[in-house]
């Protein structure tokens, strides 16, 4: 699943037109997070975006711009409400239900859970040898975005995200791992 590409993406857009116009892909992506949880889970996918865009359109003026700058905005802001959700759940209880998301890319390519706080820690330690590696993991990640997409935003051809991504997947695979043992 990934955001449309439209033909005129060239054109600058305000961050409103984004959401109304992709505003079922970004459910989806919100919603990918919660298919491996359990059914009494108290967020769901409409709060998640929701949310996500309160918090962006706080932070970035409605102003026409690239469409591709909003949607990471927004990948940001959807990676931002998970991760205190789930660090607010996880001080309630002790770390007693750490939320976990089923991500069968992220990590060598191989169906895991994924803690979701352990996750955030990893790129942001990640983000401080390889920022750009980072970024990449957010948006493909939490945006759902493709390599031409990424690329586009960061000035950087899609090969060289591609290697960043499997960069990052191996160092995110070696550190997610490391936290378990």
């Amino acid at each position: 699943m990934s955001i449309v590409e439209h033909p005129k993406a060239d054109r600058p857009v305000t961050l409103s037109e984004v959401v109304a116009a992709e505003y079922e892909s970004l459910h989806q992506i919100a919603a990918c997070c919660f298919l491996h949880e359990r059914t009494d889970h108290t967020l769901q996918a409409t709060a998640v975006l929701h949310e996500a865009f309160l918090s962006v359109s706080d932070s970035v003026m409605d102003t026409p711009g690239p469409r591709i700058y909003y949607l990471a905005a927004i990948a940001r802001g959807i990676r931002q409400v998970l991760v205190r959700h789930a660090r607010s759940r996880n001080a309630i209880k002790r770390n007693g239900g750490r939320q976990r998301l089923d991500q069968p890319d992220l990590i060598a390519d191989t169906r895991t859970a994924i803690d979701l706080c352990a996750l955030d820690d990893a790129i942001k330690s990640l983000e401080k040898i390889h920022a750009r590696s980072a970024k990449i993991v957010e948006l493909r990640y939490f945006g759902k975005l493709n390599n031409q997409q990424i690329g586009a935003l960061l000035g950087i051809s899609s090969r060289t995200v591609q290697i960043d991504w499997k960069f990052a997947r191996a160092w995110l695979s070696k550190e997610l791992r490391d936290c378990d043992a």
